[in-house]
């Protein structure tokens, strides 16, 4: 067969170099959305999981999400001596600041803590995260020193520093200034591979000095002294606890045995649990970026046959010589399919780097804020695996030959006969029946999934029905494209010229070509629509609450927003006092953000100082708004707890019933919903309650953001500059009410840049499409191309009837595709985001957006169609009458 190939196939390739060159960008868009998909869902799954589970060594973690875990329950286990574990570790993972290295603020440094037998450690995997270079051997025996990344040792050097000076670490307000121990080799392919650069690590009786809210600032000076690790002020709040567990030892038979001892203190999780929990987080915007991929490969699925039935049509005389010769069906069908392979690979190489640039291009216009809301403050793409390079071309080939499918088993049935006439084959009724089953299978089985999709696995149903309705419906577009064109004929006949009565007459005659291509043009119009759609009834009403609930004329807090919303950059709650003491300044409102799970879930827990945020709130917000802020009034009262209505949509909550929250010590806590509210802080749903109360429950007085109210007719200027000044020197930022809200607004632009971002390339390859369908259209109608210049048609009227073609199947794709965008946007605001979020998004329908977008796709389609016209207008007469 290769000689064949290569006569046939590669000769073909060679001479047709431009129409294979668009077979192979089609697939290479399309690989590259997939793989930008992948290194971006690899990037914040690996951010998310850090965050959640910074360096996951061990077998089973005893956890409260951001509560914390206290030290005692470590005790405890170790105490029980239960069979199969052989060991348990505290540790601390916390955000910290190196003074006098990268920024004005200090570089920032993921600090790790454990008992000096477990830094460096082997237990549980049998390999360590990292291994310790000691440079200060008695500081590191004693545990009074520390031990710092390579980078951060070569950041030193590069300032000057010597080599052995002592190490400044900065937590909120305090400082610590310690010998340095030693430096940390971090294993590359290790656990600890994403804090390479930034990772430190200390005892964790030092750490507890220095995390400790309770330890004086001045207590943390320790230059020179080394104070044995038994006179460090002792705390007892921990990340986790890391359970390690006898090698061959099943850690998931362990779990309800331990849980047991625990009670009702903590959770014991093992990596997966971890996992589920982060996962859940994040899996709106994850659902997001594979549902553009899976619509990219689509598009390029269905353009790519287009161009391969160019390939059949041309060759379909070279198929019948082949078939008198005695090729069997087979070996024709093997031919093609060998091409589309060829032409899969090439273009799945060509979509590997652009989808890595792509991904990169993605991850710097949303950079800052991811590095700002993870602990890994050190965001990088990551390398590109072999994994998703076998992923791009097991997509790529996969694309190539579904696409080569039909036509290779078109060009395998014709007659010899027939193929040889050089004349346009007739569809077979075999393949109108399978492609009309195939309509009603996708939709009617998309519809089944998504009203069964609460009996599936975890958004299989709501995604996959989706996925499924949308392909039947662009399979099924041949069919309403003659339909359509049917119905608009009486229209152009009657005012329009010849060129477009015979191109809307060549739509009636050849829907399976120009349907598939108007479907192409369809899905990216449907894609782009209901992205503006969604981004526009997500945005306004977030603007409004925005509006309404921010009220403050200042906000002051250390880093950035971002960060300051995460609880990764708190700052001591003696500022407030501080701020309070500025002329002008009616009231300071601290806010404290953590993260404890609910029901499996991640919930927020705002703590705020509700009595003043409630009257400072309410004396700046016109009569009406906000109804429910009189229940911030009742936190003080009691365990009270006002909760958003996604939260009580989410976990089905009412007025009066009890939520319980884990604590470290003390046990669970009770706290009853006086109050439910608008509020789209998280997407799992958020708890406010009373500060002061939160302290006494949780002995967490630290506080992420303070928004700063001045009385009323004093100069917000003047008086904003006077707060300046004075946390200035604390290393505090502040900002007014413009630029949080820009700053709350541009964060929901950057998520949907990158949505229109894939979906450009969707647009690119519709744009394809046409060309392609358009070159088919040209070469099946040149007898009747030459038969009009022989009558007397000018070449400018053969040019303008394959424009009014290309400009017909714009009109046609824009008008399916916003019809088809509609029900997308109401399914994605109110079942898939619903059901992620539990946010209910009235449906805001994107006018002026899908104006521009109708505008951009029928120009880019009537545009796309002058290769194809010039090719029609440079047949010479005599060739084109002689095609038969």
């Amino acid at each position: 067969m290769f000689p064949v190939f290569r006569s046939l196939s590669l000769r073909y390739l060679r001479l047709r170099w431009e129409r294979a060159a668009l077979v192979v960008i089609s697939i290479a868009l399309g690989v590259a959305t997939l793989v930008s998909t992948r290194i971006l869902t690899q990037i914040l799954e690996s951010a998310a999981h850090d965050t959640e589970t910074p360096i996951p060594i061990a077998d089973l973690y005893v956890s409260n999400g951001e509560i914390g875990v206290s030290r005692d329950v470590a005790d405890d286990i170790r105490a029980a001596h239960v069979p199969g574990v052989e060991s348990t570790s505290p540790m601390i993972f916390e955000q910290v600041r190196l003074p006098g290295l990268g920024g004005p603020n200090g570089a920032p440094a993921l600090l790790v803590a454990a008992s000096q037998s477990d830094l460096g450690s082997s237990r549980g995997s049998g390999k360590s995260a990292f291994s310790l270079q000691i440079m200060n051997s008695r500081a590191a025996l004693s545990g009074t020193g520390i031990f710092i990344s390579q980078h951060f040792q070569q950041m030193r050097i590069a300032a000057g520093l010597p080599a052995d000076a002592p190490v400044t670490v900065r937590f909120a307000d305090r400082e610590m200034t310690v010998p340095l121990a030693g430096v940390l080799l971090i294993d590359q392919e290790g656990k600890a591979a994403s804090f390479e650069r930034n990772l430190i690590a200390m005892e964790l009786e030092l750490a507890l000095r220095l995390l400790s809210t309770k330890a004086p600032p001045e207590a943390g000076h320790l230059t020179g002294l080394l104070l044995p690790a038994a006179e460090a002020v002792r705390g007892d709040r921990v990340t986790r606890i890391d359970i390690h567990v006898v090698k061959g030892t099943d850690p998931r038979t362990l779990v309800e045995p331990l849980q047991k001892i625990v009670g009702d203190r903590a959770t014991i999780k093992t990596i997966d649990d971890q996992k589920k929990s982060t996962d859940d987080a994040i899996a709106g915007i994850m659902t997001s970026f594979k549902l553009c991929s899976a619509g990219a490969l689509i598009v390029g699925l269905f353009l790519v046959y287009n161009a391969l039935a160019v390939s059949v049509a041309e060759r379909r005389h070279d198929i019948g010589v082949l078939r008198a010769l005695g090729a069997t069906r087979f070996q024709i069908a093997r031919l093609f399919a060998g091409e589309a392979a060829l032409l899969g690979i090439a273009g799945a190489v060509l979509g590997i780097p652009l989808g890595t640039f792509l991904a990169n291009t993605a991850v710097d216009l949303v950079a800052e804020d991811i590095n700002a809301m993870f602990l890994n403050s050190d965001i990088r793409p990551q390398r590109l695996s072999w994994l998703t390079m076998l992923y791009a071309v097991l997509a790529g080939v996969a694309t190539a030959l579904l696409a080569a499918l039909v036509p290779a088993i078109q060009a395998a049935n014709d007659e010899p006969a027939d193929a040889v006439r050089r004349a346009p084959g007739h569809r077979n009724r075999i393949f109108l029946f399978l492609h009309r089953f195939a309509c009603i299978g996708l939709i009617g089985g998309g519809v089944l999934v998504v009203v069964f999709r609460e009996n599936l696995p975890f958004k299989a149903g709501s995604t996959l029905g989706l996925s499924a309705v949308l392909v039947g419906m662009f399979l099924s577009l041949p069919i309403l494209v003659a339909w359509l064109a049917q119905l608009m004929q009486p229209v152009i006949h009657w005012f329009f010229g010849i060129e477009a009565r015979l191109a809307a007459d060549n739509l009636i005659r050849s829907p399976a070509r120009t349907g598939v291509v108007i479907g192409a043009l369809a899905a990216g119009v449907s894609l782009m629509f209901q992205t503006a759609g969604v981004g526009r009834s997500n945005e306004e009403p977030i603007t409004r609450w925005i509006d309404e609930v921010i009220r403050a004329d200042a906000f002051v807090f250390s880093e950035s927003l971002t960060s300051a919303n995460s609880s990764l950059s708190p700052m001591n709650s003696a500022v407030a006092s501080t701020i309070r003491n500025v002329d002008g300044v009616e009231r300071v409102v601290g806010l404290r953000f953590v993260h404890p799970e609910f029901r499996g879930s991640m919930i927020c827990l705002v703590a705020i100082d509700a009595d003043d945020y409630q009257k400072g709130t309410r004396t700046r917000l016109p009569e009406g708004k906000l109804p429910k802020l009189e229940s911030f009034a009742e936190l003080p009262k009691g365990n009270n707890i006002v909760v958003s209505d996604n939260f009580a949509a989410k976990f089905n909550m009412k007025e009066g019933d009890v939520v319980t929250l884990p604590r470290r010590r003390g046990g669970p806590i009770d706290l009853t919903i006086v109050g439910i509210g608008q509020d789209y802080t998280w997407n799992k749903g958020t708890l406010f309650m009373d500060r002061q109360r939160y302290i006494d429950l949780f002995d967490d007085d630290m506080v992420d953001i303070f928004h700063v109210y001045f009385n009323l007719g004093t100069d917000k200027k003047v008086a904003r500059e006077a707060v300046e000044e004075v946390v200035t020197a604390k290393k505090l930022v502040v900002e007014d009410r413009a630029f949080v809200r820009e700053f709350l607004a541009g964060v929901i632009d950057k998520v949907y840049r990158i949505a229109y971002l894939q979906q450009i390339i969707i647009a690119v390859v519709a744009a394809l499409g046409v060309v392609t369908a358009l070159l088919i259209s040209v070469l099946q109608r040149r007898r009747e191309l030459g038969l009009l210049r022989a009558v007397g048609a000018t070449q400018l009227q053969v040019l303008r009837t394959v424009l009014a073609e290309a400009f017909l199947m714009g009109v046609i794709g824009t008008a399916l595709g916003i019809a088809i965008g509609l029900p997308m946007e109401w399914y994605l605001l109110h079942v898939v985001i619903f059901e992620e979020s539990g946010f209910w998004f009235d449906m805001i329908i994107p006018w002026k957006e899908a104006l521009g977008i109708a505008v951009v796709a029928v120009g880019v389609a009537t545009i796309a169609g002058l290769l194809p016209a010039i090719h029609a207008v440079r047949l010479r007469i005599v060739d084109a009458i002689a095609y038969e």
